[in-house]
């Protein structure tokens, strides 16, 4: 039996209502997918205002994408009952946080920019959920993921230079920057994979599970393998009762220490260097001077969201380029004030899911909770809220544990438990 609808305030939000919308779809990808990149460019470039033609194509879908979704928001707001969560409320106080440190920016329409790409992606993701339910919500990401993926192995045949980098010592990663980073993607599709209760065939699946798994292993993307860690821990904490996310937390269980003794994680010193495990690969004395610099200059409402990292970010270290950290970009970016709003949302999130831990959990509250613990990991060292899939998803993630956590550990949950308990036939004494 398919669960009742969940309720916030006479608000009803439908499980799964299919995409049918030729614009949602087109800005549902471009907004999850960046859009791709497509080419190198100077950094400096963003920060003179310099406009070429992928720069005038995302201010195209971006302003296409804003205009939309104020749209399907006004129309949202003239039904009964609609109202933001309280993650989405302190989001949008986050964003009025950002913004005003474009007065403090030295490239304050870079600053204006990204932070009007975060209102965006925010009030998409909060229109998205309600219109087409949390499970349309999580299959668009699977998908998306799967077009990313696909177009990263594309790219690798035909313009191997979009997609593949040089580790330390020189050897290529995999890495799909210019198109969609590929250890992202490939745990975003393996996680929502493992956890969707759809049937699928034996062959579709096991496709499927080789285009993740083969494209995260090759991006040699640390962080990857630690939040599929972390994945693979939590399923089998708390992993519903779904055959194939068994199947997966018990082959693991079994190949993690055989790989461990059989020396094959060493091999990764090969491409990547030992000692950059404790430095990040030098991101911690980037993250030090962006603070100082910060804590010198504007504490409070930081130096220009995004625009702060791109010009003291290369004092520092020019090829890392950016803070590689969201946390860091925006107290950078946006002072302490900044940094407040967005540690106010992740404890709301981590509030939700760890009351929905302790109860049975269903899938969905699953690959809710398994989404948000992936996601921290990529924006605590690298990642951005807005134009990426970690900050598409962790919006999408916002906007829908609120409405879990309401039906199934809220308040009227015990209540719905008392009523369908005494519909159930009573033993005789």
């Amino acid at each position: 039996m398919a669960a009742p609808s969940l309720a916030i305030a006479s608000q009803s939000l439908p499980e799964s209502r299919p995409v049918t919308n030729v614009i949602d779809r087109i800005l549902l990808f471009a907004l999850f997918s960046g859009p791709p990149k497509l080419r190198l460019r100077d950094p400096n470039a963003s920060l003179e205002g310099v406009i070429d033609w992928v720069v005038l194509l995302h201010l195209v879908i971006w302003i296409v994408a804003g205009a939309w979704t104020m749209k399907r928001l006004g129309n949202l707001r003239n039904g009964v009952g609609f109202r933001f969560s309280k993650p989405e409320k302190i989001a949008i106080l986050l964003v009025l946080f950002l913004a005003m440190s474009a007065f403090c920016a030295d490239a304050p329409g870079l600053t204006a920019f990204k932070v009007y790409q975060l209102l965006v992606t925010i009030l998409f993701s909060a229109v998205f959920v309600r219109t087409n339910g949390y499970r349309a919500a999580f299959n668009a990401i699977f998908y998306c993921s799967v077009m990313l993926c696909a177009a990263d192995l594309v790219a690798a045949a035909l313009a191997p230079e979009m997609v593949f980098g040089q580790s330390e010592f020189g050897s290529l990663r995999f890495r799909g920057d210019l198109i969609a980073q590929t250890g992202v993607v490939g745990v975003l599709g393996l996680v929502l994979l493992l956890t969707r209760e759809r049937k699928s065939s034996r062959v579709r699946t096991t496709l499927a599970m080789a285009l993740f798994g083969s494209i995260t292993i090759f991006s040699l993307m640390r962080t990857a393998y630690l939040a599929l860690m972390g994945f693979w821990l939590l399923a089998l904490w708390k992993g519903p009762n779904i055959g194939i996310l068994r199947r997966f937390a018990r082959a693991a269980l079994i190949a993690v220490p055989i790989a461990t003794l059989a020396g094959a994680f060493s091999h990764l010193e090969e491409y990547r260097a030992a000692e950059t495990l404790w430095t990040l690969s030098d991101r911690v004395g980037l993250w030090s001077y962006l603070i100082g610099m910060m804590w010198a200059k504007s504490p409070w409402f930081g130096l220009g969201y995004f625009s702060a990292s791109r010009i003291y970010g290369p004092e520092y270290n020019y090829a890392l380029g950016n803070a590689h950290s969201v946390f860091v970009e925006v107290i950078t970016g946006g002072g302490l004030l900044g940094l407040s709003a967005l540690v106010a949302v992740w404890g709301l999130l981590f509030y939700y899911s760890l009351r929905l831990l302790k109860q049975p959990m269903t899938a969905d509250a699953f690959t809710a909770v398994s989404l948000l613990l992936v996601t921290l990991f990529f924006v605590l060292i690298g990642g951005e809220l807005e134009s990426d899939p970690t900050g598409f998803t962790l919006w999408i993630v916002a906007s829908t544990l609120p409405f879990l956590w309401q039906y199934q550990a809220g308040p009227d949950a015990r209540l719905r438990r008392t009523q369908q308990a005494s519909l159930l036939p009573h033993a005789s004494v």
